[in-house]
């Protein structure tokens, strides 16, 4: 018998119907994201103050960024840096909360709520917030530490060059931790609870079921959130710009307040454009590799 072949008609009613709901995502995506992200590269070639014309420099800015100017090196290295923290930080300790949680230690709802809440917080709340408490004058930190009679560590915290960004990566993980923690609890929510009878049957506990079952079923779900983490932490410009505007010095500056710099204090446009172009370019090939050589084979049946 020969089988039924789809009517084209059907098919192309089908297909504009989709269209149809679909065009109001697709004009708001390309009016607010593809649009800005081709003037970014547009304007990256060029040099512009804001008020004069544009000149055509072509790669120049790139080449300036690459291979001429220090600080954006060192802006990058503190990107990194603070990514290697706060993306570890934020796994280990999200997947251990999760754990607690999903095996109901004593108190696990009052963790629950307690590690999500200041995910919650807007970003500019959270660096006015840990500021005042790093404050060396009147913060908690500096004052907590006198009134234990610990004076010698009191420090100028924010103010310090060599501690300043660990500090920030710490408030970023305290902030941020929460999300990966319900992430993970879902994944292992996620598990059959047969599993663990029939290892619990076969005399596996604590630790085995940990390195087992709870690891391998959830190990896509931990490597996809650490490579969101990872594209989120070279974003990061809200809490540094409100607890440190980049400083001391540059200790904490990273591309995006070094790019807000460039832009808006000292109006080279052009070149903040080239910084903005190549930290984006640089997000979307890492992507583009995670899901070519990565996610396909990152996958667990059961």
């Amino acid at each position: 018998m020969r089988a039924k072949l789809p009517d084209p008609t059907s098919l192309l009613h089908r297909s504009g119907v989709a269209i149809l709901f679909a065009m109001p995502t697709l004009v708001l995506v390309g009016l607010f994201l593809l649009y800005p992200f081709a003037s970014g590269y547009v304007l990256s070639l060029y040099e512009w103050n804001g008020l004069t014309a544009k000149e055509f420099v072509g790669l120049d800015n790139f080449r300036e960024l690459l291979f001429e100017d220090k600080v954006f090196a060192q802006a990058f290295g503190n990107n990194i840096k603070l990514s290697l923290m706060t993306v570890g930080g934020n796994t280990v300790l999200g997947f251990l909360l999760a754990l607690a949680i999903h095996r109901e230690v004593a108190g696990w709802k009052i963790f629950r709520a307690v590690y999500f809440l200041p995910a919650v917080l807007p970003l500019a709340a959270t660096g006015l917030l840990w500021a005042g408490i790093f404050e060396p004058h009147f913060g908690v930190a500096n004052g907590l530490l006198e009134l234990l009679g610990l004076e010698q560590f009191q420090r100028l915290w924010l103010g310090d060059m060599k501690l300043a960004l660990y500090l920030i990566a710490a408030v970023s993980i305290w902030r941020a931790v929460g999300t990966p923690m319900l992430i993970f609890l879902a994944a292992m929510q996620n598990i059959p609870a047969e599993l663990y009878d029939a290892a619990e049957v076969d005399g596996a506990a604590g630790f085995r079921r940990l390195w087992y079952i709870t690891l391998p079923l959830t190990k896509s779900v931990v490597v996809t959130t650490v490579v969101l983490l990872l594209i989120l932490s070279f974003k990061i410009f809200d809490l540094i710009w409100v607890m440190t505007l980049g400083g001391p010095g540059y200790a904490t500056t990273v591309v995006g307040t070094y790019t807000f710099m460039n832009m808006l204090k000292f109006y080279k446009f052009g070149y903040g454009a080239a910084m903005s172009t190549l930290m984006s370019t640089g997000v979307v090939v890492f992507y583009l590799l995670y899901l070519r050589f990565v996610e396909p084979r990152d996958t667990y049946q059961y």
